[in-house]
Formats: C-alpha cells, sequence, structure tokens
C-alpha cells in the first residue's frame, strides 16, 4: 500500500489510513544541508517519534513507506482498533536505518505493485 499517491498536477498526496497521527508539521528547512556524520535537531525529534511509537508495541509488524529521496514518510502498524500510523519529516531511508537499530528486520512485501517495507522485531 503507498500511501502517497501524486494528483492530477503531480504533486504528492498523502492518503490517511484510521488513526493517523502526524509528526512535526513544519515545512523542510532551507538552510544548508547538515554535514555528513552530523544529524540536524529536526531528524533527532523524528527519529525520538518513530523510536516511542515502535516501543509501544515492539513485538508487532510494522510498514514503512515514502517516497524516495523526500523527507517525509510514514510507519504503520495494525491493531486490534484498525491500522495505527505515524507520519514523519525523514526519509524512508533514514526510517529504515533508525529500525534496524531497533533489530527489525525490514524487507520489500511480497504484493507486486506496493511500495511499503514490513519491518518484523528479530530478538
Amino acid at each position: 500500500m503507498n500511501l502517497f499517491s501524486k494528483s492530477e498536477d503531480g504533486s504528492p498526496n498523502a492518503s490517511q489510513p484510521d488513526n493517523v497521527t502526524s509528526g512535526a508539521v513544519s515545512a523542510p528547512s532551507t538552510t544548508a544541508p547538515v554535514p555528513e556524520g552530523e544529524t540536524n535537531t529536526q531528524e533527532k525529534t523524528e527519529l525520538g517519534k518513530l523510536t516511542a511509537f515502535v516501543k509501544e508495541d515492539p513485538q508487532n509488524t510494522y510498514y514503512i513507506d515514502g517516497e524516495r529521496e523526500v523527507a517525509r514518510s510514514s510507519v504503520c502498524r495494525n491493531t486490534q482498533q484498525g491500522r495505527t500510523c505515524l507520519q514523519l519529516l525523514i526519509s524512508s531511508k533514514v526510517m529504515f536505518a533508525q529500525m534496524q537499530k531497533m533489530n527489525f528486520y525490514c524487507a520489500l512485501t511480497d504484493e507486486i505493485g506496493r511500495t511499503d517495507m514490513e519491518c518484523k522485531y528479530v530478538p
């Protein structure tokens, strides 16, 4: 399931799954790029939100999705109340790396046409 689709004019539209919790709503910074090896404050904040979201239910399966080279992605999990998602202002590549640091194995799903990755905790 790709949570981001393109509108008629080609701009991205985020579809809203059940129980979506948005991350920071400010526009991405237009300042100079952060030197390699350093993490900017916004990214640290977003990674903290991701970590807290996953720690709420670490044994669940998570689905991460986002457009390539765009600092906006989402992470979702299925619960008894439905699908719960968190939208963050970080790239899916950064999110993928953080999930690996938390001992999750992430891979593309088996379904053709889906762009999200499925992440499962590895003890």
